[in-house]
């Protein structure tokens, strides 16, 4: 055999091979479902099930499609992909399968995969539709006069000019497939003398395939929202909604300004199912947190909500802003981490009807130019809380002011500090359109109800607002960007205020060497406002705590380094030997002296200045508890027993903490697990959020072998003695020279102390040990001390700055950020030219400890004062880069393409 036929027969054997692993993965299983009939005595056939799914990242490659099975046999399977994970793996998609036979009242289990190719069918067309005699009206009287509009007409409309595109303004087309097809179209509410000004018909159309179709869901939406129009006001009227031979009728509806309400109806045939998924999978895909295995009872489900009438709110709170726990308030309400954690049917329509609630409050504000929720790109300047002159937009000359309202009474009052998760998890398994468009409302609502000014206009900042709405409004800003369609416009809208929100935290606390040590939001008017402004609410800082640990699980950037930051106020208050845990979450904390004195440098000073008679004892002791007024042993301040007590608002907190990997979390989460007096989240789930379990895609480092290790006096007077703590896990024994036996946690008083003396400890268990060490010094011993500046603080962009430093009581120092290499206990280094902002830290050793410090440089660009924000897209296209690497990755991925198309050609049919 010739070199070359030799040659070719290994090329073919290993694109055989190559074909044959492509083969043998070309259906990964990714996730499994349950189509379970809502018909109780009725059998059916070809049932088409529509459902939102998300998609842990990289379970489904960009470019893979999806499979779906029965029983190990292929059923249809159509994937309207929605939004991609940074690596181009698909996050979310409306997926519709057709279920072959569903028997009265039974469940089956579908399994998707990942693989297969998409379906070369057409998909559903209007033709389709309109061959049909489908039809779907709404009529309206309003003092005698009766006002309709009707989706046919709208189609037909749309179809004879050619207007239905993805997000087009006559016509969206929200899916399209072989097996079904969504057009949303909308029109003003029509008399026989005009339009009205105030109120609008949406119609959701979803067509199944058929010949002819006969199976339409038609979500019908009514709003009196729109943003700019004149003498904005309630309208009352008698309400019918016709879709085929189904009538929805409702009298005397006063519909309050700026809301929207909606009903899903059928045309033919209804699909009697309900799409199960997998809540455990929902979790670990990290869209959400992890909860604790609690489920609701069935005697509970049995009495929750199932629907809401037009400007009905629900179960949420008539006014938001009212004291006092809500069922609403947390990272998710109520409704929701009951379906959550059970997926039960009761659940699920118990979460859909208090986001069909939602819209009763007055929020909804609709751009007539756009046809989506009114924007502060669009409108910098326009607000619901600033004065009218502070609503003048120089740029255009015109006041941005929103017309004033003649009758817009609502009893029902939003409120950020209180707001709920709405349309996220609804749109999310869904994959309606109407949820995603709640969600995005909401999250619009947060910017224009602070005062432009304080937003910075268009770069929509958060900080203004009370603590507890920063994080709330931060919450709502992470899921809309996480979630909402790559393609859709509000995409880079909300990315970019997002981005912004985040630089805007981490300059002013993880990447600011003046930040409080503390780890706690202290900055801005609302933060520190108790007791004469010396005092936080630490219940408020643990919502944001928790916040920013969920806008790191959703991968927003910067946010992981800010959640480490962040925890350590929630960590310090349970581990830190000068602070007693079991007021870890007290209703306040004293942060400073008084408004303008420094803020304390540990929580053991605030505990300290608080608490002066408690800290005198030994937390958690009989004399502890009895000058504290008769509480349990290891009762938490605040309602300990109650699932929304302080202790459980602190939960969550702790949870993301663990997650971030941030110091002694894990020794503060074993302590708060520990304590024997706790809530029953049973059928009141919102905080019962715990870390995430080893083996998950995100195991956490706190839950690998870890020790928690400090001692308590430090530093002590000189020939003193102190008590080193130490509490591992993950761990079977732990040992040390000063030790006696293994245990995994406990205290021991060594000493005395001259000096400084260190002391280790190793503990070891089935994944591997650990070790920890601390050097326990007398005070006649000092820490590293340094000082350090840059002369000028701020340049021009292109000239330079002299950093200077001096170090006392160091061993070995060395330079971080914007410059690097060893340092000298003292000196000064010219750096430039710079180019951007810098900031330049010095990290310090000695035998006794380290210390660091950080000093900023701003570099103004030649047209300043205009100041760079992540808003701008320059600096993100300089840094994107990568053209050296792309002929080697364009060539392999050519070669992928044609070894794919080998085996294509190969596979069986």
């Amino acid at each position: 055999m010739s070199k070359r036929a030799t040659l070719r027969r290994s090329l073919l054997l290993s694109i055989s091979f190559f074909c044959g692993l492509a083969a043998a993965n070309a259906t990964a299983a990714v996730v499994t479902l349950q189509a379970v009939s809502e018909s109780p005595d009725q059998s059916q056939q070809d049932v088409p099930m529509t459902f939102g799914q998300i998609f842990k990242d990289g379970a489904v490659p960009a470019g893979t499609w999806l499979t779906a099975t029965i029983d190990g046999q292929s059923i249809p399977v159509q994937v309207d992909r929605k939004a991609t994970h940074a690596d181009g793996t698909l996050r979310h998609a409306v997926v519709t399968v057709v279920v072959p036979t569903l028997s009265a009242s039974a469940t089956r289990l579908i399994t998707l995969s990942a693989g297969g190719t998409r379906p070369a069918d057409p998909p559903v067309s209007l033709d389709d539709l309109l061959a049909s005699n489908f039809d779907a009206q709404v009529s309206l009287t309003v003092n005698g006069q009766l006002l309709t509009a009707d989706a046919r007409s709208l189609l037909e409309q749309a179809r004879a000019d050619g207007s239905c595109r993805p997000w087009g303004k006559e016509c969206n087309v929200w899916l399209s497939g072989p097996q079904v097809s969504e057009w949303i179209v909308s029109a003003p509410l029509k008399s026989a003398t005009g339009s009205s000004p105030h109120l609008a018909a949406r119609f959701y159309v979803r067509a199944y395939a058929g010949d002819p179709i006969h199976r339409v869901r038609v979500n019908v939406v009514i709003e009196n929202d729109w943003t700019w129009v004149a003498d904005p006001q309630n309208v009352t009227y008698d309400a019918t909604l016709t879709v085929g031979d189904n009538t929805y009728s409702k009298q005397d509806i006063t519909h309050y300004a700026h809301t929207r309400w909606h009903r899903v109806m059928w045309w033919g045939d209804k699909a009697e199912v309900y799409a199960k998924l997998d809540g455990q999978y929902l979790q670990a895909s990290k869209a959400i947190s992890h909860y604790a295995d609690v489920h609701p009872g069935d005697a509970f489900l049995d009495k929750v909500r199932q629907s809401v009438e037009p400007m009905d709110n629900g179960d949420e709170t008539d006014h938001m802003t009212a004291t006092g726990a809500q069922a609403a308030i947390g990272p998710l309400p109520r409704w929701t981490t009951a379906y959550v954690l059970s997926m039960d049917r009761r659940a699920f329509l118990w979460m859909l009807a208090n986001d069909d609630g939602a819209g009763s409050y007055n929020v909804y504000y609709r751009d007539k130019n756009t046809g989506r929720p009114v924007t502060i790109t669009d409108y910098p300047y326009m607000t619901l809380l600033g004065t009218y002159n502070s609503t003048y937009n120089p740029d255009t000359g015109k006041y941005e002011s929103f017309p004033p309202c003649s009758d817009c009474a609502n009893p029902y009052v939003a409120n950020a500090a209180h707001e709920p998760s709405i349309g996220y998890v609804s749109y999310m398994v869904t994959g309606d359109f109407y949820y995603l468009e709640q969600l995005q409302f909401w999250a619009d609502w947060n910017e224009f109800q602070i005062n432009p000014n304080y937003r910075s206009h268009s770069t929509g900042l958060l900080w203004s607002n009370q603590v507890r709405a920063q994080a709330w409004a931060l919450r709502t800003l992470g899921d809309v960007t996480y979630i909402t369609p790559d393609d859709d416009p509000l995409k880079s809208y909300f990315v970019t205020i997002l981005r912004a929100n985040m630089d805007w935290y981490n300059q002013d606390y993880t990447n600011n060497a003046n930040a409080n040590k503390l780890g706690a939001i202290t900055d801005r008017p609302y933060a520190v406002h108790y007791h004469d402004h010396t005092s936080l609410a630490p219940w408020q800082d643990d919502f944001f705590t928790w916040a920013i640990g969920h806008l790191a699980d959703l991968g927003v950037p910067g946010a992981e380094a800010f959640s480490r930051w962040k925890s350590r106020f929630v960590v310090e208050r349970m581990t830190n030997p000068g602070y007693c845990w079991l007021l870890a979450s007290a209703y306040t904390l004293m942060v400073r002296d008084g408004k303008d004195y420094p803020f304390y440098t540990s929580v053991a000073e605030s505990y300290e200045k608080q608490y002066p008679v408690l800290s005198q004892y030994t937390c958690n002791s009989p004399e502890m508890l009895a000058a504290w007024g008769g509480h349990q042993p290891g009762e938490m301040y605040g309602y300990a027993t109650s699932p929304t007590g302080y202790p459980s608002n602190l939960q969550p907190a702790l949870a993301a903490a663990v997650d971030a990997g941030a110091a002694n979390a894990d020794l503060a989460w074993q302590k708060f697990a520990d304590r024997p007096v706790k809530p029953d989240y049973t059928n009141y789930a919102n905080f019962a959020i715990v870390p995430r379990p080893p083996g998950s895609d995100t195991a956490p480092p706190a839950l690998q072998p870890s020790i928690g290790f400090y001692a308590e006096p430090n530093p002590v007077v000189p020939g003193a003695s102190t008590t080193l703590h130490w509490n591992a896990s993950g761990v079977t024994s732990c040992s040390a020279p000063w030790m006696t036996g293994n245990a995994i946690s406990g205290e021991q008083t060594v000493g005395p102390i001259n000096g400084a003396e260190e002391y280790g400890i190793t503990c070891k268990g089935t994944a591997g040990s650990a070790t920890a060490s601390i050097t326990v010094i007398d005070d006649t011993v000092k820490r590293p001390e340094i000082e350090l500046q840059a002369q000028p603080a701020t340049v021009q962009e292109g000239q330079a700055t002299v950093v200077s430093w001096e170090v006392q009581g160091a061993d070995h120092c060395y330079a971080l950020g914007d410059w690097g290499g060893d340092l000298s206990m003292a000196g000064q280094r010219t750096i430039g030219p710079l180019e951007s902002d810098a900031s330049f830290e010095i990290k310090c050793e000695s035998a006794v400890g380290e210390a660091d410090k950080t000093v900023s440089v701003h570099v103004q660009s030649v047209d300043e004062p205009h100041q760079a924000t992540a808003t701008d897209d320059t600096a993100g296209a300089a840094k994107s880069g990568g053209g050296g690497a792309f002929g080697l990755l364009a060539y392999f991925l050519l070669f992928g393409t044609a070894l794919a198309a080998r085996c294509r050609l190969r596979r069986p049919r």
